[in-house]
């Protein structure tokens, strides 16, 4: 399940046309069986928040502001840093599993899968950070240890459907230039 929670093949389902939350910065779809519990917004920042109470499943998406120190980090960091801290301060403690890169809405993301303990309770967090022009997008999925296959599909759909419609994918080389070693000339 670990490995799985970091997946994303999607599945459309036939007949069914997806709801989408839709904001001025970030546009999502709910995958079925799940509810839209919150979505908040201001001009700066953005909250939407998924459940399924049969699953015991949570999904949150967050945009909000970055600072110019945290923007001067490697994404790697920021995503491993939020991850882990994510709960800390009420007692819950964070077990690192994995970090690994992946695209999403055309741009560089980190995921970062870890296991939530808060005494008895245990429960798998996949967590995937990625940037805007001046935002940083933290999608978290909490979820039980026992959660069905069809919790990683929603949270493959959302990863999957993800868009930025304000903030444009950035313009990327696939070769640094300066990686280039030129022979003699």
């Amino acid at each position: 399940m670990l490995f799985l929670l970091a997946c994303r093949a999607v599945h459309a389902v036939p007949g069914v046309i997806p709801t989408t939350v839709a904001g001025p910065r970030l546009e999502v779809e709910v995958p079925q069986g799940w509810e839209l519990d919150h979505n908040r917004r201001n001009p700066i920042n953005q909250h939407i928040s998924l459940y399924n109470e049969a699953w015991n499943s949570a999904i949150t998406i967050d945009l909000v502001r970055e600072d110019r120190s945290t923007r001067a980090l490697p994404l790697s960091m920021v995503a491993e840093g939020l991850a882990l801290e994510d709960g800390r301060s009420m007692g819950i403690e964070s077990d690192h599993r994995a970090t690994h890169e992946l695209e999403v809405a055309e741009r560089e993301a980190w995921a970062v899968t870890s296991m939530q303990r808060h005494g008895p309770n245990e429960r798998f967090v996949s967590t995937v950070v990625l940037r805007g022009d001046e935002h940083l997008v933290v999608l978290v999925l909490n979820t039980s240890l026992d959660a069905p296959p069809v919790v990683v599909l929603g949270w493959s759909q959302v990863l999957d459907s993800l868009e930025l419609p304000m903030d444009p994918p950035p313009d990327t080389n696939l070769v640094d230039p300066m990686d280039l070693e030129l022979g003699p000339l």
